[in-house]
């Protein structure tokens, strides 16, 4: 069922997929009123167009109204009107007063007549006319088309009729007394419907003065920054009246505002984009934006006012006629702000300025009844280029001046580089500026955004536009030792370059070459590149003097360059001590040259190697990272040595042995030393999960190879899972899991396994219990347990006391809850039996966390396991499995309609298998009943639900 409505706004129901349907242009509209009814001449049609200004429902009705006999050309649109309100009717002045009272509030309970509630009287009180006058006249409305209603609600429909009578009302209405009624003594829902209405009026000066008193100083939304939930609402719904005055009064409000302030205002950010759709209103609000966006905290209650800041200086979809001379100014006076915060933002819109492609909206544009489009489109190609001139000048002011934000604005040229030289028409003044930027110093991030612009744009440009490409791609590339250093390995955009190298690329073949080998073949030639560098500057101390500190970053192409660096040192241990010397002194400086310098060491002097990771053990700045250090080449005897010596000294935090684990270091230790350790760190406060992590890695990789895994790497698993103890879960919670049931598989099968299995299921039942956890956050670990000791975890985890077994019980459905069957892993025969060893207990407490029921495929209806009905038929007292099974079919989540799921579960009752017996004959129709009660008391609270939340118009 598709139902149409005129105006839902916020109101979407939930599971309705809503679209918007904007007003249609006057040539349509004359095309559709012309076929509809041909006795009218194209003149008529037209004016009838115009006159609806769009909307189709406008333009039917007053069409319908015409005689054949009649003509609409020279009626104005107050004629027109009288048409529509009248139709064929004799001028009703009563009406027209009743409709022009309904039209001032956006909607009103049209059946509630007496109470605190009763909203016919308010309006009726505007006009003079009782309630009963005010129900006829709503109904006569209604008969004409122009009152909707929803249930008990009722609005003035279409709104360019009820904006219309609105204006007039406002006109003929006594201030004082609209005041009085719908202000001063109106209850809330009235007071927002009322500004509701008033925001589609911008053009009637009685609406403006109203909102003009409400924003004056002691006016009713004078006071902004403590505004209720009612008065933002109402401030918002008001905007569009008078957008001068809320514009004034936001910045009374905001001017001053400290951060506290600001955090409570929130709510006004994207009121401010709908303001700065005016050009004269453009800086204003953009200096009140710019105040949210630099705020420390970032937090504007949800408005992303950065992105709003950006989205207005963009091309299209901006939401603003401000000309792009305006918008450069705005940039620059952020750019040249003392404030660094408003700075980084005047970097961010000046990207925002040259962003030439990919743009999407997701504000809304529409501000109350002004006319409005989605801003600024460029008209032609020149204007495209003239925008682009624009931003390409204010970059260049800045990008080559002695500024703080230079470095920043040329990082923003560079990320804007290929969709510029693409599409902004100004490739040539792009062109200018990447070689002035790169004539003081090399230019990295242009040589790479040059690169890359060849490699992801070149093939939809003309033939001289990508030879000019190459030839600036040429003049940027770096030519001395420290500037392809800089360029190859240093950088944040480093990793983009994994597919580029320093000679000229034939282009690639369009046809069926293999992307995947043309990766791998480009990634080589990079490494093969970085480690001819390495050694490069082996060779030259001052190079390398001038990017060591560079080369302190997290960059992993660092750890190639240092292979190679420590291949061809003349020095090894000079070169060793100049890296570590940098280090110490670089904050926050990151492993990847050490542990390639030491990678490449070893195979070239191993004692120097283990001499020099003896003595980081205790080295100052090395110690707290040794076992990150030592992960970085093979582990031998004499490094499991460095290891036990690292715990027992405990220079380092236990979470640095998490390196041990990755790239598969550990994988050639003997079990007997992999096992000892596991144990030693295990022992360390924390050590636990790093040794559960080691332990999983290992068994992953003989899992790889297809190895069966050593003894004593199930020894260690063992040992690992009898120390584990769960703890409040973290982002680590769905690996550990995993890794637990990787280490349970391996190592708890047989008699060794079954103790520590049992006490891993008694922590982990005690866990669930005291919330530490939650059921499906352990799938894998209880499938696990469940796959190699049945038994005992079917013993431990439904066992105890009646508290300790409805834990279990709600650990194994919050399973299920999350579509997580770990039962699956078991024979039904395994369950059967394990119920046949206390059956009066057991079969019910099955019942109660077996997969019951389940699809054969995605929207086919539910059908029995076939557990279920050997549970049924085998328990001794079926009554006590029915009742759990029955309490199985009430859902403890979904979506939709509830009483329609109850609904199929009482014909998946009706199907089970074995309920037929005499002994469940009563016990099935009680179930019936009360399942059929539920469905009928959960349809009538839907339908009440549905008619609250569906059934109104704002």
């Amino acid at each position: 069922m598709i139902t149409v409505e005129y105006d839902i706004r916020e109101d979407q129901p939930e599971g309705t997929d809503v679209f918007v349907l904007e007003t249609s242009s006057v040539p349509l509209i004359e095309k559709l009123v012309e076929r509809r009814y041909p006795h009218l001449s194209q003149i008529d049609a037209h004016t009838i167009a115009e006159f609806s200004g769009g909307n189709a429902r406008i333009a039917l009705a007053l069409a319908s109204r015409i005689e054949k006999t009649e003509t609409v050309a020279g009626l104005n649109e107050e004629e027109l009107f009288k048409r529509l309100f009248q139709q064929r009717h004799d001028p009703d002045p009563a009406l027209l007063l009743v409709a022009q009272s309904c039209s001032l509030v956006y909607s009103f309970d049209g059946e509630t007549f007496e109470g605190a509630e009763a909203e016919l009287p308010i309006l009726g009180s505007l006009i003079w006319k009782s309630t009963d006058e005010m129900y006829a006249g709503v109904a006569e409305l209604k008969q004409r088309d122009l009152v909707q209603a929803r249930a008990k609600w009722r609005a003035v429909l279409p709104h360019a009729v009820a904006n219309r009578l609105a204006k007039r009302a406002l006109q003929t209405i006594p201030p004082a007394k609209v005041k009085s009624v719908l202000v001063d003594n109106a209850p809330e829902r009235v007071l927002r419907s009322f500004s509701r209405r008033l925001g589609y009026l911008d053009d009637s000066k009685e609406a403006q003065s109203i909102v003009k008193a409400w924003l004056a100083p002691g006016g009713l939304l004078s006071d902004l920054p403590n505004s209720t939930e009612l008065g933002r609402a109402m401030f918002a719904n008001v905007a569009p009246v008078a957008p001068d005055v809320v514009l004034a009064a936001l910045e009374n409000a905001l001017t001053g505002a400290d951060d506290a302030a600001l955090g409570r205002c929130g709510h006004f950010v994207r009121l401010l984009r709908s303001l700065a759709y005016e050009p004269s209103f453009f800086v204003r609000s953009l200096a009140l934006l710019a105040k949210y966006a630099a705020r420390p905290s970032g937090d504007t209650n949800d408005d992303d006012a950065t992105g709003v800041v950006e989205s207005l200086f963009h091309i299209v979809l901006s939401g603003t006629h401000a000309p792009v001379e305006i918008r450069v100014r705005v940039a620059e006076t952020l750019l040249n702000s003392e404030e660094e915060a408003l700075r980084s933002l005047g970097v961010k819109v000046l990207e925002a300025l040259m962003k030439t492609e990919h743009f999407t909206s997701h504000y809304e544009f529409d501000f109350g009844a002004r006319s409005r489009d989605h801003g600024y489109y460029p008209a032609d190609g020149a204007q495209v280029r003239a925008w682009f001139d624009s931003a390409l000048k204010l970059a260049s002011r800045f990008a080559l001046a002695d500024n703080p934000m230079a470095a920043e604005v040329r990082k923003a040229i560079a990320r804007e580089f290929g969709g510029l030289w693409s599409y902004s028409g100004q490739a040539e003044q792009l062109d200018q500026l990447a070689r002035a930027i790169a004539a003081t110093a090399f230019w990295r991030d242009g040589w790479v955004a040059a690169r890359q612009t060849c490699i992801f744009y070149s093939k939809d440009m003309d033939s001289e536009l990508r030879q000019r490409l190459t030839v600036l791609e040429e003049f940027l590339r770096p030519k001395d030792l420290v500037s392809k250093v800089r360029g190859l390995v240093i950088g944040d955009r480093a990793g983009s370059l994994d597919l580029d190298d320093f000679d000229d690329e034939e282009d690639d073949d369009e046809g069926g070459s293999d992307p995947t080998a043309r990766y791998a073949e480009r990634a080589a030639r990079s490494e093969a590149a970085i480690h001819d560098l390495g050694q490069d500057l082996a060779a030259d101390e001052d190079a390398l003097k001038s990017v060591l500190a560079e080369l302190m970053g997290r960059n992993p192409k660092a750890v190639t360059l240092g292979e190679a660096l420590a291949e061809a040192a003349e020095s090894p241990r000079t070169t060793w001590d100049a890296i570590v010397a940098q280090f110490a002194v670089t904050e926050n400086a990151g492993l990847q040259l050490l542990g390639g310098y030491l990678r490449g060491l070893i195979k070239r002097d191993a004692a120097l190697a283990g001499a020099l990771l003896d003595e980081a053990l205790e080295h100052p700045a090395l110690a707290a990272w040794f076992p990150v250090l030592q992960s970085s080449v093979d582990i031998d005897q004499s490094a499991l040595g460095r290891l036990h010596r690292s715990i027992e000294l405990s220079n380092a935090q236990i979470t640095t042995y998490y390196g041990l684990a990755y790239g598969r270091v550990s994988d050639n230790v003997p079990g007997p030393e992999f096992r000892d350790l596991i144990l030693a760190i295990a022992r360390q406060p924390g050590g636990c999960a790093v040794g559960l992590e080691m332990v999983s890695m290992r068994l992953h990789s003989d899992r790889s190879e297809k190895r069966e895994p050593l003894p004593e790497i199930r020894e260690a698993g063992r040992l690992v899972l009898a120390a584990f103890e769960f703890q409040k879960r973290d982002e680590r919670a769905s690996r550990e899991d995993l890794e637990l049931a990787i280490v349970v598989a391996a190592s708890l099968t047989g008699e060794e396994g079954a103790l520590v299995a049992k006490a891993l299921c008694r922590k982990l039942m005690m866990a669930a219990k005291s919330r530490h956890i939650s059921g499906h956050d352990d799938d894998d670990l209880v499938k696990a347990l469940l796959k190699v000791q049945p038994l005992v975890t079917l013993d431990e985890m439904l066992s105890g006391d009646p508290e300790s077994q409805r834990a279990s019980v709600r650990l194994f459905n919050d399973l299920l809850r999350f579509r997580k069957d770990v039962f699956s892993v078991l024979e039904d025969e395994t369950v059967i039996s394990w119920c046949d060893r206390d059956p009066t207990v057991r079969y019910p407490l099955a019942a109660s966390v077996a997969l019951l029921f389940k699809r054969p495929k995605d929207g086919a209806p539910h059908e029995w396991t076939p557990l279920a009905k050997q549970l049924l038929e085998r328990a001794p007292e079926p009554h006590l499995v029915l009742t759990e099974m029955v309490n199985r079919l009430r859902p403890s989540s979904w979506s939709g309609s509830l009483a329609s799921k109850l609904e199929g579960r009482l014909k998946l009752l009706d199907s089970l298998p074995g309920a037929g017996s005499p002994a469940l004959e009563e016990p099935m129709e009680a179930a019936r009943t009360s399942l059929q009660a539920r469905i009928d008391a959960e349809r009538r609270s839907e339908q009440e639900e549905d008619r609250e939340r569906n059934n109104r118009f704002e």
